[in-house]
């Protein structure tokens, strides 16, 4: 967090970490992370998150129960 804060006193400009990787790396390496994030790693993330919620939400209902292996 502070890393980010000292960015933002030095780069004041909008947009997340796309204008920090466009004033360090350039243009082209700014917009492929922030595809790459939006296609793959927040995707990614929240299918992360939803199942381990739903293993956790669900357990005191059914202890027996096992969640099926969805990647094998």
């Amino acid at each position: 967090a502070l890393c980010y804060a000292e960015l933002g006193t030095m780069i004041t400009k909008s947009g997340g970490e796309y204008p920090y990787l466009m004033e360090g790396f350039g243009p082209v390496l700014a917009y492929l992370y922030s595809w790459t994030t939006i296609i793959v790693l927040k995707p990614s993330s929240f299918a992360i998150i939803a199942l381990s919620c739903a293993e956790y939400a669900s357990t005191p209902f059914y202890p027996g129960c096992t969640p099926p292996q969805v990647v094998t």
